[in-house]
């Protein structure tokens, strides 16, 4: 009886360390599921991490970059505002003088003409760009001396326009559109594009006007000009044959700010116009 009692004894001693060894490996099992579930919402709670941090990196860059163009177009509307207040004291007709032999009296009635307030750069390209053509044009008398006045004032604020590619790219296709009577809006946007380009690069190297420097001022007239033949080059490939002959009549290159009353020699290599007015 004693050894019956021992033997049951033992199975049962035996059988209860069995089930806590299965208990055991169960419980282990169990933990290493659960660990493998945290470690894979680990690993997407990191990445989640990383493209938030790379949303608030594009968020922080897009501001700085509306800061940049808040900042530009303030920069803009003063620069517009200054014109505004050149054309109270010299302003223009309204329109450029039509032929003398169409209406001559307007010739008087010029003399004290009315301000002028353009709403937009774009309106005020349209309007030099008119008075630029008939300047250069052969349909009568040039433009009024008041006129001449007018653009002459107004070229210092213009120049100051090469430091934004974009806003200089619409004013220089605008002049060039009217110059060679080009209507087709394809050709244009190609041109303006050639001419903001341009401008990007020649505002990265310090080519531009507003960036002109004191010393060694012939290299930057010779790097300028060397981009001003690459960008007029461009257009020129743009424009048909007859469109090209009037363009290289009456520009000499898409860089600066030609408005018809006399070119800058300053801004151009020694010898490069010799033969200009």
């Amino acid at each position: 009886m004693p050894t019956k009692i021992k033997t049951a004894a033992a199975g049962l001693v035996i059988g209860s360390g069995a089930a806590v060894v299965l208990f055991l490996l169960y419980r282990s099992s169990t933990l290493q599921t659960e660990n493998q579930a945290l470690q894979f919402q680990l690993e997407q709670a990191r990445a989640t991490t990383k493209e938030l941090r790379s949303q608030l990196v594009l968020a922080r860059n897009e501001k700085l970059g509306l800061q940049a163009q808040t900042s530009e177009l303030r920069r803009l509307r003063n620069a517009m505002a200054q014109i505004g207040d050149k054309t109270k004291e010299q302003a223009p007709p309204a329109k450029p003088l039509p032929p003398a032999q169409t209406q001559p009296a307007d010739r008087t009635a010029a003399a004290k003409p009315p301000a002028i307030q353009f709403q937009s750069l774009e309106e005020m390209a349209d309007y030099v760009g008119q008075l630029r053509k008939v300047n250069f044009g052969n349909q009568g008398e040039p433009i009024s001396a008041e006129q001449k006045n007018w653009l002459k004032a107004i070229k210092p604020q213009l120049e100051q326009l090469e430091r934004s590619p974009s806003e200089f790219a619409l004013f220089q296709s605008t002049l060039i559109s009217h110059s060679v009577d080009l209507d087709d809006p394809d050709k244009l946007d190609k041109i303006q594009q050639i001419i903001r380009e341009t401008y990007e690069q020649a505002v990265a190297e310090k080519l531009d006007i507003p960036s002109k420097p004191r010393a060694g001022l012939e290299d930057w007239k010779r790097r300028r000009q060397q981009l001003d033949r690459l960008g007029t080059e461009a257009v020129e490939e743009v424009l048909s044959d007859g469109e090209r002959e009037t363009f290289d009549r009456v520009f000499i290159g898409i860089m600066g700010v030609d408005l018809g009353t006399g070119v800058d020699k300053s801004l151009y290599p020694e010898g490069f116009l010799v033969d200009s007015p």
